[in-house]
């Protein structure tokens, strides 16, 4: 699921953010992608057991098109969508995630000087990838977790660091929601719905 717009009002320019796709067909898609006027990133290739190739849009999001094409890379990763994380100090959001939200760390891979160049977390049924980013790859986030107590989560987020931006409160549109903003400005929506 992707939910596009609304949140709360963010202060700065919006950022651009990387999504990988998996669909049945890679490069059906990525010609589709181009005929709708997407620019291509990088061409079709095959590598980490899948044919992907990557495109960014008219708003500046790269999204990564990819068809598995041999076993995963990591168990559990079939996810039709990934939402990629770039920060600075992505060791210190992974741990950050593990605290506030009961995260997973299922695969990491580590560069010479101790940076995360790419990593794995599961966030209960969903992941989403974490690394360290260049200055131009910087990109804070809005992302919804369903959780089973969004008070107590709340909780539990402020005291791994988070800051408060709205307590716990019963939505009209079926949910009690919450929402907390992490150190790297990434804003996390709680919900519970409600019975």
């Amino acid at each position: 699921m992707l939910m596009i717009g609304g949140g709360p009002a963010y202060k700065g320019p919006r950022k651009p953010v990387v999504l990988r796709v998996l669909v049945a067909n890679c490069d059906e898609v990525y010609q589709r992608a181009l005929a709708a006027g997407a620019v291509s990133t990088l061409a079709i290739l095959e590598n980490y057991g899948e044919r992907f190739g990557c495109v960014r849009d008219r708003f500046d999001n790269q999204w990564i098109i990819s068809t598995q094409i041999g076993p995963s890379y990591s168990e559990g990763l079939e996810h039709n969508l990934t939402t990629f994380i770039k920060v600075r100090g992505a060791a210190r959001l992974i741990d950050f995630v593990k605290q506030a939200f009961g995260a997973a760390e299922l695969m990491r891979a580590d560069g010479p000087e101790g940076q995360v160049r790419h990593s794995i977390i599961r966030l209960g049924d969903s992941v989403v990838a974490i690394s360290d980013a260049r200055e131009e790859e910087l990109s804070p986030l809005q992302l919804y977790l369903y959780v089973p107590d969004v008070d107590a989560w709340y909780d539990r987020a402020v005291r791994a660091g988070a800051q408060p931006s709205y307590p716990p409160t019963d939505q009209a549109y079926g949910d009690r929601g919450s929402g907390v903003t992490d150190e790297w400005g990434n804003f996390w929506y709680m919900a519970t719905p409600l019975k």
